[in-house]
């Protein structure tokens, strides 16, 4: 078995067709699916399971209360039989050459790469159609430490379910996820993988389409769930005082509170913005981002720290 598919359901019944078509359609057939229901309270389950007893596809079914994503991506690794893992989440789809694609790596590579990255295109709607390729697209190889500047400075876009990893990496440098985070969950795994591994392999196609919609975690997050986020982002940083991976690395965290506060001002209302700036010590954070090299951050800071909450108007409309 080389790759085990790990798909967390919870309420999903409206996307999730799609979703399983994507898997039952890879032209690479050399996966088993495991499928985690997270207490799911709809038909999700009934409406994955009628299109895949009607494939030949290799697929279990995990059953566990609603303890969240990060658990549920977690009951599936552990349970995981193929040499490489990918979690895709239940609302989106992959392009039905993926694991094709990342086979082919393997090969030409001589089966030495350690984690296999896919870039995505974001969507409204399911209405998106695939194009096959005729050919392996490019991929490019870079260090943890380059994939960490480009990420950062946001000049490479990344998603958890884009991450092909191999399953005894994750064991042997226990590259789980934290089940008592509930908000950017995914961002802290990135910045635990690329601490982790010395190379990432970086297909440059967009072979996952992520489906941006309503009720979705970051429009449905109140202030503890984005603390449970904080508290794990305050502890990363204090791990990384101690590993270095990169020079501007000390900017992470700064960064992430000002992301946090961007995607915030979208749909808090400006009473509960001010709580959660309160929360997250954000002046703090301003204040370490006046130092850093984007002169665009740099501006953002400068601004929210003079205007204080009131650039909840600002952000708002940027």
């Amino acid at each position: 078995m080389l790759f085990s598919i790990i798909m967390p359901v919870y309420m999903v019944e409206d996307y999730i067709e799609k979703s399983i078509e994507s898997i039952v359609e890879q032209t690479d057939k050399n996966f088993e699916l495991i499928i985690v229901n997270d207490g799911t309270k709809d038909n999700s389950i009934k409406k994955a399971e009628k299109i895949l007893e009607n494939s030949d596809v290799n697929y279990s079914v995990i059953v566990q209360e609603n303890l969240g994503l990060a658990s549920a991506r977690n009951a599936g690794l552990k349970q995981a039989k193929g040499d490489w893992v990918i979690c895709i989440d239940s609302d989106d789809s992959i392009h039905p050459q993926t694991l094709e694609f990342i086979h082919k790596i393997i090969e030409k590579e001589q089966n030495t790469p350690e984690v296999i990255i896919f870039s995505y295109s974001m969507y409204g709607n399911q209405d998106y159609q695939y194009t096959m390729y005729e050919k392996l697209p490019d991929y490019t190889i870079f260090s943890s430490k380059e994939i960490s500047e480009l990420y950062l400075n946001r000049r490479i876009h990344l998603v958890v379910p884009g991450f092909c990893i191999r399953r005894e990496l994750c064991i042997d440098r226990e590259l789980f996820y934290n089940p008592k985070v509930f908000f950017s969950e995914d961002t802290l795994y990135i910045w635990n993988v690329f601490l982790k591994v010395k190379k990432i392999y970086y297909i440059n196609e967009a072979l996952y389409c992520y489906l941006r919609r309503p009720h979705s975690i970051m429009t449905s997050s109140d202030i503890s769930k984005i603390l449970s986020g904080y508290k794990a982002y305050l502890e990363f940083e204090n791990k990384m005082t101690t590993e270095v991976l990169f020079n501007e690395q000390k900017y992470i965290f700064p960064r992430w509170v000002l992301g946090v506060m961007h995607s915030a001002s979208k749909y808090m209302d400006f009473h509960t913005y001010r709580e959660l700036l309160t929360a997250l010590n954000y002046q703090k954070y301003i204040k370490e981002l006046k130092g850093y090299s984007s002169k665009k951050v740099k501006m953002a800071a400068w601004i929210i720290s003079i205007l204080k909450s009131t650039s909840f108007f600002i952000l708002r409309i940027r």
